[in-house]
């Protein structure tokens, strides 16, 4: 009876993979080590336990002598009284223009530097001087800024620039203005303005000039104001955030192939994951071992004889459970929804071949948690297309955001049952990351049909039986549709905020409706509750609420301003964000000039897409989605309508062109504004429109669209266009006065 008790268990232990490591355990623990690859030194002499300067413990591969660390990543402990009492460690970058920098923090991906003393500041508060400041990377080297950072430009009509990497074409302009009541807590009570930092940045050069302008850069999760100081933003200290990371052996381009090489930097125990912020990758021990993760430092370490009994003595239970989890898997899944959570549970195998091993061939679209590949499942009746989201793997301390990410999605979709809401249809649970499989979506994003040589549906549904009288007609559509997805979403008896909502998350089906898509960031809202506080994460730059920077709590407003920057990009068919350029604050330059434009004449480029039709109908209604972008993308959350407001405008607007549709007879076509907003709150911004083209070949008159702000203070005197002869590049003036 013993034998066949003994032989069960060894059987157990055998599929669960757990017999090698009570074999291990048993062992003297030591790190797990491989032979170290060509620039990794092995730690012979650094007892790494024991770097440790002032209250930073140094990690591999940092190091403070040439026994510990790589040279690329010296820590210099020294003390310096400007930093307070104690040693300070500091990274030694080695460039002429940073030699070295303060060390706040370490991470697995990234290190927060002490940049509080790297400001612009203009030191004569007069608008003709200005304060420069500049740090720099080596351009060969480990590091790069991180996505994190914003370049933030501080002061009541001030300004700044900030050139990336010596490269003109590269630079971002900030500018604030008195009136902006917006600021955020590392502002220190002035009014600011912020733009973010491209990733793979390892130079930037910036000014900062105006009234007592000042421009700096940060990251703004490292702003810290010592205790008992609060208020007092002399007491205050902040970062920037630097990616680091191991280059990729030659060859090789992936962790993937990374592995494969001898200068692969990861301990046997420790996983790989891609950094997307600098070309390289990082290490970190897997599930049960501790440790850096890197072979030529500490390693990975599994525990000691000492955690024999309990191990052993825990061992049944895991077995158990793990054994019931398998067999009830299916049951499970179903007892929390069912069909109506997932159609189908997939095994790894299934979709290993539907994607041809996830193939580089089959990826059709990546972001910064997930890359989503195209696949061929085969089915009872035949094979379907399927789009397969597999998650980026990533460093241990943050997989369980991974999963909880995981499941939100899961549980988020099955409540979203829309027609404009992209379909799960399962998910695979064997893999180490999360896999989703969704319906394929076939023609691309909404994004895809706005850049300049993009696709055009008009020309695509040619010869097919089509609703859509015009490009415009079109895209009034996919705006009306995604603001009945959400109007949807938000009307749940529990809301739900999508908070990612972009251009490259509507995608584009068969009969060229949209479907929302990529729901890993979107929160569920309680009954009980009327907003969510500190959510885990928020949206791509240029669609969050700005709001959200000053105070991190979700409304449904924020959804409303991410629309209304969708609503923006339809119009004029420019990027929600191309630095230097923020599509929302571009919009706001443009229409809110009542101040300036008394004293001077203004010429902008005009905002609308020139490809749009001209006719008298369609610009009334190009005018009117301009009015409601202008209240969605309102800087507070209070003065932006409800999704379900901006639903009932969008229908009409779409009735009004259906029915009314005549042919351009060359008058202006003067839109008073919207009429039947829930809000009577006066807007000073009243749309008009005009149009005058010429050819710039022939001088001939051509195709019109233009859209100025008017009101009792200002009025077009002339708006003028310019088209090349193949019709593909467009440039124009507006003149106000």
């Amino acid at each position: 009876m013993a034998e066949l008790v003994n032989s069960h268990i060894h059987t157990h232990l055998l599929s669960l993979g757990l017999w090698h490591c009570i074999l291990f355990i048993c062992l003297k623990p030591v790190p797990l080590e491989g032979i170290p690859g060509r620039g990794l030194k092995p730690m012979q002499s650094c007892d790494y336990a024991n770097q440790i300067c002032g209250k930073l413990k140094i990690p591999y591969p940092f190091g403070m002598s040439d026994d510990c660390g790589l040279p690329p990543y010296r820590i210099h402990c020294k003390q310096n009284a400007s930093y307070g009492d104690g040693d300070h460690a500091f990274l030694q970058i080695g460039t002429e223009i940073t030699p070295e920098l303060q060390v706040l923090s370490f991470s697995t991906q990234t290190i927060s530097l002490n940049a509080t003393h790297l400001n612009a500041i203009n030191p004569d508060c007069s608008p003709f001087s200005e304060g420069r400041a500049s740090v720099a990377f080596s351009k060969q080297g480990p590091f790069s800024f991180s996505r994190d950072n914003f370049f933030v430009v501080m002061g009541c009509r001030a300004s700044g620039s900030c050139v990336v990497d010596d490269d003109d074409s590269k630079t971002l302009q900030c500018s604030t203005a008195c009136f902006n009541e917006l600021t955020f807590r590392f502002c220190n009570g002035y009014t600011c303005c912020i733009t973010a930092i491209p990733p793979n940045a390892y130079k930037l050069d910036y000014v900062g000039s105006g009234e007592c302008g000042s421009s700096r850069v940060l990251s703004p999760s490292s702003f810290t104001i010592r205790n008992g100081t609060e208020g007092d933003f002399k007491y205050a200290y902040y970062g920037i955030s630097v990616a680091w990371s191991f280059a990729y052996p030659q060859n090789a381009t992936d962790c993937s192939t990374a592995i494969r090489d001898s200068n692969y930097a990861c301990a046997p125990t420790a996983d790989c994951f891609e950094n997307d912020d600098i070309s390289g990758y990082n290490c970190n021990c897997a599930k049960g071992y501790s440790g850096d993760g890197y072979k030529a430092g500490i390693g990975c370490v599994a525990g000691g004889v000492g955690a024999l009994i309990v191990v052993i003595s825990m061992i049944f239970i895991i077995i158990s459970r793990t054994m019931r989890r398998r067999r009830k898997r299916k049951q499970n899944f179903q007892r929390v929804g069912g069909q109506q959570l997932v159609s189908f549970l997939f095994s790894e195998r299934e979709l290993l071949k539907a994607t041809a091993n996830f193939s580089k061939k089959n990826l059709i679209g990546q972001g910064g948690f997930a890359k989503v590949y195209f696949g061929k499942l085969s089915m009872v009746h035949g094979t379907r297309k399927v789009a397969i989201k597999r998650a980026k793997a990533i460093a241990l301390e943050e997989r369980v955001t991974q999963m909880q990410t995981f499941v939100m999605e899961i549980l988020l979709l099955r409540k979203a049952a829309h027609n404009n809401v992209v379909q799960l249809l399962g998910c695979c649970v064997e893999t180490s990351v999360p896999l989703l499989v969704y319906e394929y979506v076939e023609n691309g994003t909404v994004r895809d049909y706005l850049k300049p040589q993009g696709r055009n549906p008009m020309i695509v549904m040619q010869g097919r039986t089509t609703s859509f009288q015009s490009l415009w007609a079109w895209r009034l559509h996919v705006a009306l549709e995604v603001a009945e997805a959400l109007s949807y979403l938000h009307d749940l008896p529990e809301p739900i905020y999508h908070l990612d909502m972009k251009s490259d998350n509507i995608l584009i089906d068969k009969h060229y409706n949209p479907k929302v898509a990529d729901f890993g960031l979107a929160c569920l809202l309680t009954s009980d509750a009327t907003h969510l506080s500190n959510p885990i994460a928020a949206g791509t730059y240029g669609y969050v609420d700005p709001e959200y920077y000053r105070i991190p709590r979700i409304t449904d407003k924020y959804d409303v301003y991410s629309f209304g920057v969708i609503l923006l990009e339809l119009l004029s068919s420019l990027p929600a964000y191309s630095p230097p350029m923020v599509l929302a604050n571009h919009f706001r330059t443009v229409v809110n000039m009542e101040e300036e434009a008394a004293k001077h004449r203004l010429q902008q480029p005009s905002f609308i897409d020139a490809r749009l039709e001209s006719d008298e109908d369609t610009l009334e209604c190009i005018c009117s989605v301009a009015r409601v972008a202008q209240r969605c993308v309102a800087l507070k959350g209070s003065e932006r309508p409800s999704i379900q407001e901006v639903l009932r405008q969008l229908k009409r607007m779409q009735a009004k062109l259906g029915a009314g549709r005549s042919k351009f007879t060359g008058k202006s076509a003067n839109w008073d504004g919207i009429e039947d907003w829930d809000s009577n709150e006066d807007i000073p911004v009243v749309w008009s429109s005009s149009m005058t083209m010429r050819n710039s070949t022939s001088g001939e008159p051509s195709m019109v669209s233009s859209l100025s702000p008017s009101g009792p203070v200002h009025s077009i005197s002339r708006s003028e266009w310019t088209v090349s002869s193949n019709g593909t590049q467009v440039s124009s003036s507006i003149e106000i006065q």
